[in-house]
């Protein structure tokens, strides 16, 4: 099973990405253990109201931000257990963002809970789904 999953790195693999994703393995771990893997550059803002499960990975590029509108130190965005999200992800929660298990993430999604500033003349609709 290991030499396979070996085999596997060496195949799909430079030998200059295997080193990143050994220096990327260390930095994870340094910054939350539970985490599976980022890949870095990792922006966060707002990580005391940041809650990881286990197994989350992410691709290069992602970005979590987390602005609380009150005093209320309770986390706001809440990750499930084995997350996958792909390169450019960016989300961002005032109030609540809760991202289940087992989920993948396609690069370049943006999740939010709050407008993303006003575009013409009227403001937008959050549509919010519960279960999906």
């Amino acid at each position: 099973m290991e030499r396979d999953r070996k085999d596997n790195l060496q195949r799909h693999y430079s030998l200059w990405e295997m080193f990143q994703m050994g220096w990327f393995l260390l930095r994870t771990k340094l910054f939350n253990r539970n985490i599976r893997l980022i890949r870095f550059p990792f922006i966060v803002r707002g990580k005391q109201y940041i809650e990881f499960g286990k197994g989350l990975t992410t691709g290069y590029w992602c970005r979590l931000e987390v602005y609380p509108t009150d005093n209320d130190r309770r986390k706001r965005l809440v990750f499930g257990n084995n997350i996958q999200m792909n390169d450019f992800v960016h989300i961002s929660a005032i109030d609540s963002v809760e991202i289940g298990d087992n989920c993948l993430m396609a690069g370049h999604v943006y999740i939010s809970d709050n407008s993303h500033g006003r575009y013409g003349m009227g403001g937008g609709r959050i549509i919010t789904r519960r279960g999906t």
